[in-house]
This record gives C-alpha cells, structure tokens and sequence, in this order.
C-alpha cells in the first residue's frame, strides 16, 4: 500500500508514527478488524491526503467481541497537539498491548474537508452553495449585532465533524437581510466604516479554494474582497433580490468571488479583508473554505517511436501535477513493460516535470515502455510504444518530386499534370502533383517506369492525398499497372459509392478528410500484385480536385514473434461466501500476422477449488470452496506463444455471518522513536 507517514506528538510528550493511505486498498482490511470497534472521528487529518468519499458512503459499525471489549476499556482519551484523530490509550498498558498485535487504534475517513460560515441575522443556512457536498451540509453561523470584535469556537465542518478552527470577526457591529432566496446569501454583516477584517485560524494543512459572498440590498452595493494580497469584487446589479437564488445558482464573480490554491499551514492563519463596493458600503454575507482533493499526477511518455535494428534512442518524458500533497515532490520513472531482458534504460536525467533516459534494444521487436508519475500518494502510467525494425522493413519511395525513371505522364477527362510547390505545402520534399477541377471522372497518371517497383506479398500499396476543402471530390481511386500483364485492373477506392464504376476494383473504404494530408493504404494481397513488379500508377478522381505527394510500398516488419506482456492484477482477500473481481491485462506486438489474444484462468493452488465465471476473459470473477491461500494464473497466448502472471487471493471465514471476515491479523507496528513504546 502507498502509506504518507507522519511523527506527532501529544501533550504529554510522547510520540506516535501516524499512517494514510487511500481507502480501496485499506477498505477489506478494515472490513475484517474486529479487535476494536470503529468510533465516528472526532478531528480531521491534513486534508489531500485520503480518497475522497461520497457524503453517502456508509461508514462500517462493528460489535467486537466481549474479549476484545475489555481491551478497549484501557484505551484513555488523550489529546494530541494536531488535528488527527487517534483514540487514546493508557501508556501504562503498553504490556497488555503487546500481547494483542494488529489492534486498530483509530481511523478517520476525509471527505472532501468543506468548512462554512454564514454571517447570519439569526437564522441559519442548510446544504450547498456553489460548493457543498451534500442538501444536508452545515453552516457555522456568525450572528454577534453590535460586536467590534468576536471571536466564535467549537466550529464544525460541513458534515457536522468537530474541527479546532475559530474564526474572529472585527469591526461588523452590523447586520440585515436581503430577499435573495437563499439562507446564506440573504442575510450579512457590515461595518459602519471601514474594512471587516475575517482571520480563519486552526484548519488542517492543505490546499483550499476560498469562496467569498457578498452583496447588500441594491444594485449597487457589491464587495471588495481580499486574500493572500489578491482583490476581487462580486457584481453590480441586481443580483440580490427577487428570490433569484432559491434554485441555489450561484454564479462566480456576480454572487461570489473564488480565490483558488490557497495554502494553509495547520495553526496557521488566513485573512479576509471586505472593502466597500460601488455603493462605498461594507458587507460579507458568507465563506466557504473548500479542500482541493489530490489528483492523480498526469504522464506523457512521448510519441511512438518506430527505429531500424541495431536501435537507440531518447526518451523523453513530461508530467503534470496538482502540488498535492502539500510539499509533495513529483517523481519520474521508467518501467520495462515487456521484453525486460532486451531492452537496456539508462539512469533519468531531470528532475519535477521532465526526465530524459537513453534506451537501447539487442534485438528487433514491439517495446512497451511505461513511464510512471507520482506525487508520493497517487501514481499514474502511460506507455509509449517502440517498433524496432529488423534493416530493409519499412517504407520504399517510388513517386516523390518526379515521376520514377522511364515514366510517361498522361491525363485524361480534363486533368494534367501539374507539380506544385505550395497551397499546400508538400507532404514531403519540394512538390506535390495537383489534380485539375474537374467533373466526373478525370485522371492523371504515367506508365512505363524502367524501374519497376517490386511487390512482396505482405507489403502495403501507400499514397498520401489532400482533397481541396473548396472543391472535394465525390470519390478518388488508386490504380497500378502490373509490367508482367500491362493491366490496370488493380483498383482501390474511397468514397461513399462506386461513382468511378470501372470493373475489377478489389477495396472500397470511407473517403478521407478534407483540408490534410491523408495516407492511403491498400494491402498488395487485396489488389492482387502480392510477388509482382508495377511500372504504373493513376490518381483518379469523380469530380472536384485533389493534391498528391509521396507513393510507394510499405515492407512489414520483419520480427520474430513475441509472447505478450502479462498481468494478472493486485493481491486480494475476499469473504469466502463472496467472489473475488479479477481484473488482468495482456500487452502484445500483434504477431504473428492476423493473430488475436486469447485468455486462461487457473487454480495454481490453493486448499479448495476455484469456480471462475468466465475463465477465458481477461477480467471475470472467482468463487472458493474453502477458507485459505490460493494461488490464480493468467495465461495470454497470441496463438503461437503464451506469457502468464499470477495474483494471490486469500479466500476467510465469516463464522458469524455478518459479511465480514473473522479477525485476520493487521501488519501494523507502531513505535514512538522516543521513548520506545510500542504498539504492534
């Protein structure tokens, strides 16, 4: 599990290593601890650390048993220094805890943190504004008429938790109520003269987007708003009254103003300053501090890169990040996906956002390399794809600037020949040949090459073709003359319709965009010039006009088959009257030619049997007949060679049948590094 660790210390002086991790891969361990019962978190951890949760997700009640009860009676309230939720235990107990390894002291679920305050005139808001989480979020309410300076405690965040955050109001004596529809938004307070002056101390460490709300009853009585330095008013208009905020649709910059990415250091403080608006008078009606949830980090492990055997080359990789956690530090790695043993990756170089390695290959092959992200919490993998190509794979030019030697140009139906040098700019070299507009059928084209371009049975025909955006053809055909038969009835078209209607064409596809260069491809075995020589070629249209650059053959790459990449997913334990999720992936180079991956689900071993739903899908589920360790293997073959990986699952009992396994054993130690209390 990726754990964030963290030393704390309480009151007393003593310390304790706290531990988070996200919530799936905690969820099932959770699940099986009946050692302690799970207590409803009274503080919040440092928020952007945890796995957001719905407002509905349930929150797991257990009954431990009687033997486990006793024990929590020695768990004693103690309280620490920062606002994480541990329940407390009496160090003088450290024996007894000893004797029970894998006891859960406490856990906390974080939610989104969203702390609110409604400068009220004694009533008080309930549910979103233009954040919430939920129709039933809570509002700290400020309502002290007539008070310079006040200060209110015991605030709670908006799903009723107890936080340590106060906030101090100075120089808002007043208070009055618009007709805006909304809780929050009708009523505010103001100052006589002068700024109010809004400090938020004690909120957890984290990122924050500030919501501020204010406008007074007209038009013109607006906000000023400050944060970190930063001034932003909400609208002049009317945008206070006629019940317009009854459908709860606040508008950022007219309602309320955001201030986004503001840190927050525990214990620390945050000012909000309120100035006059347009009508010079003082308000604030409303603040929202909203946690900025952790993201995972974004990977660009580059383009496919496509090199001749012996092959080297540089990758490059970029990320992106959210800065979350607080004080995280980006990190970027590569990882060999596949073919480990062939591939050598040298140390990255760069730091943050972009790493540099060389890679080299000891042999022709399809190379999957992931490049890895991660922000010290949440990770993330994108792979690039390297073809090595065995020499003479590849593309062979044929048409390109000139026609091949020996050639003779014709046209006929109104079109010519005509070489171009720009409108548009060639796909290659220095010019593309240019169709004439035309109607119906109208073709340039040459024959005769002395140079015949010779065809093997797995090469691909390609042409590349720019249909004019003003004046696109209906359809547009490719030809080859075979110099063994002096024949053209090697045909390919694309467009909706054999508008052409000439016999003997063997492909039809959709008709390419317009505006761009386009690479037309025909396989040799479909037009039948597989193990041929052709000395034509004819770039025909119906209608409209075309530009065409550089034709050829394509050579397939010349590889040995390779078995595919196999993962068969991460380690599990499930109640045995449940089944496990098995969720595999296969990586593959695609040969041999036409071959397709198939999957196999087996019981490696175990103590019962394994029922799977569906043993040849890469992804289906599993059933056990007895409580233990079993070991499952994927199987991948690409019809000529098979790659497997294995995954564990642990398969407990549930004696008393509540849906949750018996008492497994939590692999956690914590230890203070002071006075070397331990609690396994």
């Amino acid at each position: 599990w990726p754990v964030a660790k963290q030393w704390v210390k309480t009151t007393d002086n003593r310390s304790f290593i706290v531990e988070s991790v996200d919530f799936e891969p905690l969820a099932s361990a959770l699940a099986g601890i009946k050692t302690a019962s799970i207590p409803t978190p009274n503080a919040r951890p440092p928020v952007g650390q945890s796995h957001p949760l719905s407002a509905s997700t349930p929150v797991p009640s257990f009954s431990p048993p009687s033997s486990i009860a006793s024990a929590r009676r020695r768990i004693q309230p103690l309280v620490f220094s920062l606002t994480r939720s541990l329940a407390r235990w009496d160090a003088r107990q450290t024996a007894a805890w000893s004797q029970t390894p894998g006891t859960l002291i406490d856990w906390t679920l974080v939610n989104g943190l969203l702390f609110n305050v409604n400068f009220s005139t004694g009533g008080n808001k309930i549910g979103a504004a233009a954040v919430g989480k939920s129709t039933n979020d809570t509002w700290n309410m400020y309502f002290y008429p007539y008070s310079y300076d006040t200060t209110i405690t015991n605030l709670v965040y908006s799903d009723n938790i107890a936080s340590s955050a106060s906030v101090r109001v100075q120089n808002a004596p007043g208070c009055w109520a618009n007709s805006t529809g909304d809780a929050m938004y009708d009523p505010y307070s103001y100052s006589y003269s002068g700024n109010i002056i809004v400090t938020v101390q004690n909120l957890p460490t984290g990122i924050y987007d500030v919501l501020v709300y204010g406008h007074g009853g007209a038009d013109n009585q607006n906000g000023g708003y400050t944060v970190s330095g930063t001034t932003k008013y909400t609208a002049v208009g009317p945008y206070w009254n006629n019940n317009q905020l009854a459908s709860g649709c606040f508008t950022q910059d007219i309602h309320y103003v955001r201030f986004p990415n503001v840190s927050v250091t525990n214990g620390g403080t945050t000012v909000i300053t309120a100035s006059a608006g347009a009508s010079g008078y003082t308000l604030i009606n409303g603040i929202q501090f909203a946690a900025v949830e952790n993201q995972a980090p974004t990977a660009n492990p580059g383009s496919q890169q496509n090199l001749t055997y012996p092959a080297a080359t540089t990758l490059q990789g970029t990320a992106s990040d959210d800065g979350l956690p607080a004080g995280s530090i980006l990190s970027l790695s590569w990882k060999k996906q596949n073919l480990a043993s062939y591939v050598h990756v040298s140390p990255a170089t760069g730091t943050g956002t972009a790493i540099t390695s060389q890679a080299s290959f000891d042999s022709p092959g399809v190379f999957f390399l992931g490049l890895i992200a991660s922000d010290g919490e949440k990770a993330t993998t994108n792979n690039v794809t390297v073809i090595v190509n065995s020499p003479g794979s590849g593309d062979s030019v044929w048409v390109d600037d000139a026609l091949p030697s020996g050639a003779t140009a014709q046209s006929d139906g109104g079109d010519s020949w005509s070489w171009i040098p720009n409108n548009p700019n060639p796909y290659s070299g220095v010019y593309s040949h240019q169709s004439a507009i035309a109607a119906g059928e109208h073709q340039h084209y040459f024959s005769g090459a002395s140079a015949p371009l010779a065809v093997q049975a797995l090469d691909t025909l390609y042409c590349y073709v720019y249909l004019d955006p003003l004046n696109p053809p209906q359809q547009v055909m490719l030809q080859w003359r075979a110099a063994d038969g002096t024949t053209w009835s090697h045909r390919a078209y694309w467009g909706p319709a054999n508008s052409i209607g000439w016999p003997a064409v063997a492909m039809s596809a959709s008709l390419p965009a317009t505006d761009r260069w386009v690479r037309l491809e025909v396989p040799a075995s479909v037009v039948d010039l597989g193990g041929r020589n052709i000395d034509g070629m004819a770039f025909t249209l119906f209608g409209g006009r075309a530009y065409w650059d550089r034709a050829g053959v394509s050579h397939p790459i010349d590889l040995s088959d390779l078995p595919p990449a196999v993962n068969a997913g991460p380690d599990q334990s499930v109640v045995l009257a449940n089944v496990a999720a098995l969720n595999g992936w296969a990586l593959d180079d695609g040969r041999p030619a036409g071959s397709w991956l198939t999957y196999a689900w087996s019981q490696i071993s175990g103590p019962g049997t394994v029922t799977f739903g569906n043993a040849a899908s890469a992804s289906t589920t599993a059933a056990f007949s007895a409580a233990g360790e079993y070991v499952l293997r994927l199987a991948v073959s690409d019809l000529q060679l098979s790659g497997y990986d294995e995954v564990t699952v642990t398969a407990t009992t549930d004696a008393d049948n509540d849906g949750l396994p018996d008492a497994p054993t939590l692999k956690v130690q914590i230890t203070s590094p002071l006075d070397k209390a331990t609690i396994p």
